[in-house]
Parts: structure tokens; C-alpha cells; sequence
């Protein structure tokens, strides 16, 4: 073989080692390509996963029951956060309704409150409700310290005083927001309101 067909051998051979070399590197590339997605992808579900198990919820729904819709119930399902806080306020509004909860209960009094923790992941013993209007806390205090095993019920103590209770009805004029604190995370329970035309 003369020396010019053997230096053309060489350069074949070589352009071929080339194209085998550029194929098993894109593989590389591919491939590398392919694992960074994945390891993107998979850290995205677990901070996703990660923020809905944090997360507070509370739903709500409205039962209106007796003559002429005298009585309604207004049930608030919650679970807390990490720091077994859930915060609520009245200034939704129901889906296909005219108004926000706030402008429906206006006029009406609340006159009893029952707490329900939840059988299976209850909250911790003694946490407390706060339901609080621009006055103050419209249950004065006796929504606190609630049991973590037993349903409880409460009214109103409309003088809110250390040494006086004087229960009776609360007047609903303006947002209510509902404040459950150490509650422990994903605590759960109910908070049933009964309101009277």
C-alpha cells in the first residue's frame, strides 16, 4: 500500500473514531440531561409537598334550619399550620350566593358555640378560639383551653370580666375573624356557631 493510501486509511479510521467519540458523548450529554431533569423535577414535588403539609385550611358551610331561617349553623372545619395557628374570617363568599357571610349574619345573634376535635388527629389539650369583631373577642374569653378528647359548648360572656360572667347573646354587625392557636401541627377540629333572628 503506498504511502498516500495508508495516510488516507488513517484519516478515515480517525474521522470514524471522531463520529464514534462525538455519538458516546452526546449519549453523555443526553443522558446527564435527562438526570437533571429528573432531580429538578423531583425537588419541585417534595417543596410542593412540603408547602401543602404546612399549610393552614379552614372550610366552611351554612345551614339555615327552622321557620323562615330563624336559626343558622355555621360550621368552620380547620386544621392548623406547623405552628398550630389557623386563622378564618367571615368575608367570604358562598359559591352562587348574593353576598359574603358577613353581609348574610348581620342583625343576627350568636347565642351558643361548640368545639369538636377531630378523632383521629385531634389538637392539643388546651387549645384555644378566639372569635373577634372590632370590640374585642365576642366569646370574652370562654372559648379558651379547649379539650383535645370531648365535644364542649360555649356562649357568650358579654361582660368578658375575670370575676362576672353574664352569657348571653352576641350581636353580629361586622367580620368576625375565628383564631385557633395551640392547636399543635395539623391539629384538627370543628367550630360550629349558632346564630337566632
Amino acid at each position: 500500500m503506498q504511502n498516500g493510501q495508508w495516510q488516507w486509511f488513517r484519516r478515515k479510521a480517525r474521522q470514524k473514531t471522531k463520529k464514534g467519540d462525538a455519538k458516546t458523548s452526546k449519549n453523555a450529554d443526553d443522558k446527564e440531561e435527562t438526570m437533571r431533569l429528573k432531580i429538578i423535577l423531583l425537588c419541585a414535588i417534595f417543596a410542593l409537598f412540603s408547602a401543602s403539609v404546612g399549610a393552614q385550611t379552614a372550610t366552611y358551610t351554612l345551614a339555615e334550619f327552622g321557620d323562615a331561617t330563624n336559626t343558622v349553623a355555621l360550621t368552620i372545619d380547620w386544621v392548623a399550620d406547623g405552628t398550630g395557628a389557623v386563622s378564618w374570617d367571615t368575608d367570604v363568599t358562598p359559591t352562587n350566593a348574593r353576598e359574603s357571610i358577613t353581609e348574610y349574619l348581620k342583625g343576627m345573634m350568636c347565642v351558643r358555640a361548640i368545639t369538636i376535635p377531630d378523632g383521629v388527629t385531634p389538637p392539643t389539650a388546651n387549645y384555644d378560639i378566639v372569635v373577634n369583631e372590632n370590640s374585642g373577642d365576642v366569646f370574652g374569653g370562654t372559648l379558651a383551653n379547649r379539650s383535645a378528647t370531648a365535644t364542649e359548648f360555649s356562649c357568650p360572656d358579654v361582660l368578658a370580666d375575670a370575676t362576672l360572667a353574664a352569657f348571653g347573646g352576641a350581636i353580629f354587625y361586622d367580620t368576625w375573624t375565628v383564631s385557633v392557636t395551640n392547636a399543635g401541627s395539623g391539629g384538627t377540629g370543628q367550630l360550629i356557631l349558632i346564630f337566632a333572628r
